[in-house]
């Protein structure tokens, strides 16, 4: 099984915006890049919010976005989703 300290040096290493969750839909970490499209000055402000708590419009989406890590867990089958952000 992974590591948290290796999970977070893997997403700190992707070229796009990522993070992970928790089985409740809480933000554990995300990346320098996910923090800038959602408004955050810092990586770090992600941890412990939930999509409807993001500063920016994502928490309109916040809705889909949760019943999206709900069939991924009730599944346990990955989920591929295109995000494009303005």
């Amino acid at each position: 099984m992974i590591t948290e300290a290796t999970l977070k040096i893997l997403i700190d290493k992707f070229p796009c915006s990522a993070g992970y969750k928790n089985l409740n839909s809480v933000f554990n970490y995300a990346n320098v890049a996910y923090a800038e499209i959602v408004g955050l000055k810092h990586h770090s402000g992600v941890a412990g919010r939930t999509t409807y708590d993001m500063p920016a419009r994502t928490a309109e989406y916040a809705a889909l976005l949760h019943a999206q890590d709900n069939k991924v867990i009730n599944s346990k089958k990955p989920l591929s989703v295109l995000g494009i952000h303005p």
